[in-house]
């Protein structure tokens, strides 16, 4: 294709290319801290570690890789091996830090409601198990499902490659059920929890349960809403096309 045809987005590209760099810097020396002797056997650090073998690729990939591609405006058919590897392994990440993400939340209920009987899972063996789970579901979607492509002129990934076959023969249904399932799911799982905070408000004052954890749990269920935002907003541009303002837009 001749440089000019090319769909290029310098300014955009090098945005994702130094933020990404940055991000996955950060990841690093949070995950070198939680890799500490005395919080690796923490069951949430535990789980937050298996979050983070996936989303370190991930970030690299969504954020990196994509920055140099939509900067020198490179489509699917100038390398279609490396960008049909790297959009497996991207969506795969995904699967498995949705199903990380789900056990995470699962574990801060643990923490504060012991009624629940959750507490022994995540404090026995059975943790790996569900840790296993994460890589199983992750390596599902990197082998055995169809992977998004890089599209330059939209500066994302899509299901469809925009090399002129019909669109439905691209759909991933894993996408849908995983995306609608994680936003149902976590959204029930941190309402509960902040539910949960402000009812028993200051009366929670065990060297277990500090302020700074609350805060933590209140700001990880800001997170999971935007991301089941994202989730929603990617399934309907699957299934219902979009328009180039809602495309572009930074979820």
């Amino acid at each position: 294709m001749p440089d000019e045809e090319r769909a290029k987005r310098p300014y955009l590209g090098l945005y994702f290319m130094t933020s990404g760099s940055i991000f996955v810097i950060l990841y690093l020396l949070c995950l070198a801290s939680m890799l500490n002797r005395e919080r690796i056997h923490i069951p949430a650090f535990k789980i937050m570690i298996c979050l983070a073998i996936f989303d370190i690729p991930s970030e690299c990939i969504n954020s990196v890789a994509t920055g140099y591609m939509g900067f020198y405006g490179i489509y699917y058919c100038d390398y279609p091996r490396l960008i049909f590897i790297l959009g497996s392994i991207v969506f795969g990440a995904w699967l498995g830090c949705s199903a990380s993400s789900i056990t995470l939340a699962l574990c801060r209920i643990s923490e504060i409601n012991q009624k629940l009987n959750l507490h022994w899972v995540f404090h026995s063996s059975f943790i790996y198990l569900l840790m296993f789970f994460s890589f199983l579901v992750a390596s599902y979607g990197v082998f055995f499902t169809k992977p998004p492509i890089f599209r330059p002129e939209y500066m994302t990934w899509f299901f469809d490659a925009g090399i002129g076959f019909d669109p439905s023969y691209y759909y991933n249904v894993s996408q849908v059920i995983n995306n609608i399932s994680l936003t149902v799911i976590t959204l029930s799982i941190y309402t509960y929890l902040v539910s949960s905070l402000i009812r028993k408000g200051n009366n929670i004052e065990s060297a277990q349960f500090t302020k700074t954890q609350r805060l933590v749990i209140l700001q990880a269920a800001v997170i999971s809403f935007l991301h089941s935002v994202g989730s929603l907003v990617h399934v309907y541009m699957q299934i219902f096309g979009a328009p180039e303002w809602l495309i572009d837009a930074p979820v």
